[in-house]
Formats: C-alpha cells, structure tokens, sequence
C-alpha cells in the first residue's frame, strides 16, 4: 500500500474541538460512493463535537472539522490501545489498496478517559477504537492540495475522498467514512448520519430523610420520551447544593442499568438537594431530573443510670447528639400515661458523663419521688439544616 505524507507536518492530533465546527443536517451531496462498502471495512467511522452532536459536514478549512471519530464495531484485535486517522484519493477501477494516502493525524490513545467528552465517546467500550485530537492536524484543504480528485464528472467518483481509521495488525483493513468536498465545504456522504435525537425524559427518586452518619441511595430512570423505552449504558451525572440559592456541584456520576436506571450511594451531613443530568447522545437530547431533598435527622443517644433504685432517690439521664451540638439545649421529657411531657433542659457540653469518660454530651438528674417505672426520652429541637431528633425511650425502675 502507498503511504504519502507531508515533510513539514507535526500533528498532534485530529479532530480537535473547535466553536468553528459545522454540525449540518443528515443528508449527503450524492449516493452511497460506489466503492463501498469495500471488502477491506472494519466498519465506518460517525464524526462527533463535544457536545456529542453528530458532524457531517463543514468547512475544509477547519483545523479540526470535528471533536471525535468513533469507529462502528471493535478492534479485532483487543490489545490495541491507539489508533491513527489517513485520507485517501478513490480513482474509478483502481483497488482501494493501491490509492494514495496521506496521514491526517498523530496517534491517539482509546478509550478516551477525558471526564468532559460526550457519552457516545466515554460509552464507547475499551475496544472500540476513538481517535481524539488537537488543532494542528492538516485539513481536509490542504490534503486536496496534495492529492486532489482527478476523476471526471459522470464516474461516480469525482469529488470524493475517503478517510480511514487505523490500528495496529488489522493491515489492510481499516474502519472508513467518506465525503465529497466541493469547494471549500466537505459532506458526509458514507456511512449515513445518524437517527435525529428524541426527546429524553430523567425521573428522580422521592426525596426521604436519613439518621445523621447513615447513607441512602438515589437514583434516576432515564427513557426515550418518543418511545418510551428505558435508555441502557448511558452515562449520568448527580449533583448537589446544600441551600436551594446555593450553586450546583458535582457529587459523582453512573451508569444506567439495563432497565435505564442509574444509583448512587449518598451521606449526606445536613440537608441536601440533589439532581440528576444526562448530557445526551447522539439519538436523545440532554435532559435533566426534578430535585430530590434527603433531609438528615439528628440521632439522639440516651441511658439512665441506675436502671434502678430506691424512690426518693435521683438517676442520670446522658448520652450525646449527633452531630455535635456544644452549646445547644436538649430537653428531657417524661411519658406521663400517653403523652410526653417536659422536665427540664440543658446544653450540651464537653463533660464528664457518669460513664466515666469525658465527651461532649448532656447530663440529666432526674429525682424517682414514687415506686414505679419512670419512662424518660431526650429531644433536640430542629436546626435550619437539621431534622429534630429523639433518643429511644429509657427506663428506670424506684423501689
């Protein structure tokens, strides 16, 4: 096979994002070239911008003329990690092997790993090969300069270049596209643009409430609103804001299952709103999910010592809040026949708790006056981040 390339040219890459990038509707300037398929594809090549928006057509000029090229199918050949971009000149019964070629781009890794690429590239699998790149690689202009179409009008041929996707051990196969450059604008005219992009519809869990120090899962249901179905192996992001004027950050991201639904561990310290977000692909539009709220209630501690003792005689009521709370009041109430009533209160302080250790917690004294089984629970009221909280009930029994 012929390879020619350009003296003076250092490539660092194809395809590189660029806002000058053209993104025209599916359609092509002719049909389906009549080289191809060709018994020498892998598969084809579809053209994306970061957005993860297909790329059919453009400018020549452009430096690059799109972000990624994403091959159909995988590598034969599972080890390979890099993959290189050439252009090539069709000439009318000539085999596609013995065209002439040059290279576009450098040699670039897969799978891409950029957490800011689209879904349809980080979704592309480990072996399905991605060429990623920057903004020196030549243009499509420059390549007719060096080797233009010199087929005649009425071939079939004219105007036509292909472009090929390499990778190490497939020789002399390769994953292809082409287009038809005419003038300074090049089409997409093999393979065929992808289906237009449905609407997508993200559902998010109910929002609930969690003990303080506990995790809960939320999660999010992502379907093709056009048809309904569950959307699988899409790539989701959450993220959180602790105030509802507060920013948005990001707090960890999924996939989706096969029944399009993506979870997420969550830990929440104080209340926190959360919210799902799809990107989108190049057959859905992004979308993004209502807010769930997980709201945290403070966990209470409490023991009484003794459990019990002579009537006349006082018990301590302790223990500790979570998270801590120095310098806030906690109230002791009783269980008088089926209602709760107050005793007392005091603040939480760094102490010394009848246990014997030192901690920051609340001690309660609380006199036994009659025979009986004296009932106690201690509550800390509400705080503008915190649900209130109440310890389990305890018991002390007066002889």
């Amino acid at each position: 096979m012929k390879f020619r390339f350009r003296a003076a040219m250092t490539v660092i890459g194809v395809l590189a994002a660029s806002a000058a990038v053209s993104v025209v509707a599916a359609g092509s300037a002719q049909a389906t070239p009549p080289y191809e398929p060709s018994s020498y594809n892998l598969g084809q090549i579809h053209f994306y911008n970061a957005a993860g928006a297909e790329v059919t057509g453009g400018s020549t000029s452009d430096a690059p003329f799109a972000l990624y090229a994403v091959a159909t199918s995988n590598d034969p050949q599972a080890s390979n990690t890099t993959a290189t971009l050439y252009a090539y000149t069709p000439v009318a019964n000539v085999d596609p092997a013995n065209w002439t070629g040059e290279q576009l781009s450098a040699t670039t890794t897969f799978p891409v790993v950029n957490p800011s690429a689209p879904s349809i590239v980080k979704t592309a699998g480990a072996h399905r090969p991605v060429l990623t790149g920057g903004s020196q690689d030549t243009t499509l202009a420059n390549y007719v300069l060096d080797i233009p179409n010199t087929n005649t009008a009425g071939s079939g041929y004219a105007g036509l270049y292909q472009l090929r996707l390499r990778t190490a051990g497939n020789d002399p196969k390769y994953w292809a596209a082409d287009v038809q450059i005419t003038g300074s604008t090049w089409t997409l005219v093999y393979p065929a643009a992808l289906p237009s992009q449905d609407a997508s519809s993200l559902t998010i869990s109910r929002s609930t409430a969690v003990r303080y120090g506990s995790a809960t899962t939320t999660s999010a249901t992502l379907k093709d609103s056009k048809t309904g179905h569950a959307v699988a192996g899409a790539a989701l992001k959450l993220y959180s804001r602790t105030s509802t004027a507060g920013a948005w950050s990001l707090a960890g991201s999924a996939s989706t299952s096969s029944k399009g639904v993506a979870r997420k561990a969550v830990k929440p310290t104080r209340r926190t709103y959360y919210q799902w977000r799809f990107a989108g692909s190049p057959t859905l539009k992004a979308s993004t999910s209502a807010t769930e709220t997980v709201s945290v209630r403070q966990v209470v501690a409490a023991h009484v010592t003794p459990t019990s003792i002579k009537h006349g005689k006082s018990v301590k009521v302790y223990g500790t809040v979570s998270p801590a709370s120095s310098g806030q009041k906690v109230t002791l109430q009783r269980l008088m026949g089926k209602a709760w009533k107050t005793v007392t209160s005091v603040a939480i302080k760094r102490q010394k708790l009848p246990t014997g250790k030192t901690a920051t917690g609340f001690v309660f004294t609380a006199k036994l006056a009659a025979k009986g089984t004296y009932s106690f629970r201690v509550y800390k009221r509400a705080t503008s981040t915190l649900l209130a909280g109440y310890s389990s009930t305890v018991h002390a029994r007066a002889t």
